[in-house]
């Protein structure tokens, strides 16, 4: 078998890294998604969360199906935000650092 260290496995034999390494690319890619996913579901989900609420307040059934489902899209807002906030830091955390490079 061929023992190879993992950092070993993104060193192509001219010395640069594999495009799959984290950092590149694709990587950064899913970090966007998760900036889509977390703002604007943030967004999205709480309104279409209250429309829901409001319906089934509206008919008088406040135990119905729509009200619970309503009541758990208005619970999931908070948890998004932070998750899109999260990936908005990683980001700038990702466009700040070849700043620092450049001024040493």
């Amino acid at each position: 078998m061929n023992a190879m260290r993992r950092d070993e496995r993104y060193i192509q034999t001219d010395g640069t890294h594999h495009p799959l390494e984290a950092g590149s690319y694709r990587s950064r890619y899913w970090v966007w998604v998760g900036v889509f996913v977390g703002m604007v579901g943030g967004t999205l989900l709480p309104l279409t969360g209250l429309i829901m609420m409001t319906f089934a307040w509206f008919f008088g059934d406040l135990n119905s199906t729509l009200n619970r489902i309503g009541s758990m899209l208005l619970m999931t807002t908070i948890p998004l935000l932070i998750f899109g906030g999260y990936c908005l830091d990683i980001v700038d955390k990702a466009k700040s650092k070849p700043d620092e490079e450049n001024e040493e």
